[in-house]
């Protein structure tokens, strides 16, 4: 048994007492936050000159761009438009994305219908519904490299990023018991994921936690924690903007020179 399966098993006996707090706080908390659409506009591109990219950005309800209008203002226009500008390559970006979907849900519903043609690069952006769901680690574990083997099915020398779990802990919408309890299983899932990529080639997860302060201090940003969420709980366009720039920024070196 893996240490975060133990903790889980631990986390999950001592929450019982809590169970009915939690549910009743979840509910008010699902009754007062908005539904937000997807973003539109699932596919684009970013011009560059030194040769083609295409990427790939799947995964839940941040890839699917909750928060924004257009996907061009959300993660995936993001990332592309920083790829071309650090690779100097045009990047062709599509995105396959639900909003509520946790990781077996991606391997049932999305990977089965992935646009045709090889990615170079496949970005993932999951977590956050497994979180709230406290899927097991071993489940968890298990739906990731499921995951992994089809991507590579489809693409086979792509590089695969999972990029770092929702920042739950700060969660406007969420009272403080929740928050607790979330931000431990996003650390079990995390330390999991950190597992499950050890092996694979060109697979890679960023594991760093997201911080709200170090993004502010990073960026000299003023403010409170809610100019980074647009509902409460998803990510506003600033939010988005500096996800993907840290992403292209740990990608800088990883990815192969362009083909010309």
């Amino acid at each position: 048994m893996k240490p975060e399966d133990l903790q889980y098993i631990l986390s999950m006996a001592g929450a019982l007492p809590l169970l009915p707090v939690m549910a009743w706080q979840g509910k008010q908390v699902k009754s007062s936050v908005p539904k937000l659409a997807a973003a539109k506009g699932f596919s684009g591109l970013s011009p560059g000159a030194l040769g083609k990219l295409r990427l790939l950005v799947l995964g839940e309800s941040t890839m699917a761009g909750l928060g924004v209008e257009w996907h061009q203002d959300g993660f995936a226009g993001g990332l592309a438009e920083q790829v071309a500008q650090i690779y100097g390559q045009e990047v062709h970006w599509e995105v396959v994305a639900k909003s509520g979907y946790t990781v077996r849900e991606v391997n049932d519903r999305l990977l089965p219908g992935l646009p045709k043609g090889t990615f170079e690069l496949i970005v993932i952006g999951l977590g956050g519904n497994d979180i709230f769901e406290f899927t097991p680690p071993w489940q968890w574990r298990a739906g990731c490299r499921q995951l992994i083997q089809g991507l590579r099915q489809h693409s086979p020398e792509a590089f695969i990023v999972f990029i770092q779990m929702p920042p739950v802990r700060f969660f406007p919408a969420f009272p403080r018991l929740i928050k607790w309890y979330a931000g431990l299983q996003a650390d079990r899932l995390s330390t999991a994921l950190q597992r499950t990529v050890k092996g694979w080639q060109r697979v890679f997860f960023i594991s760093e936690p997201i911080t709200l302060q170090a993004w502010s201090a990073r960026y000299g940003l003023e403010g409170g924690t809610s100019r980074f969420f647009s509902d409460g709980v998803h990510p506003s366009a600033l939010t988005y903007r500096l996800w993907a720039k840290d992403t292209a920024a740990f990608l800088q070196g990883k990815l192969p020179p362009p083909a010309q």
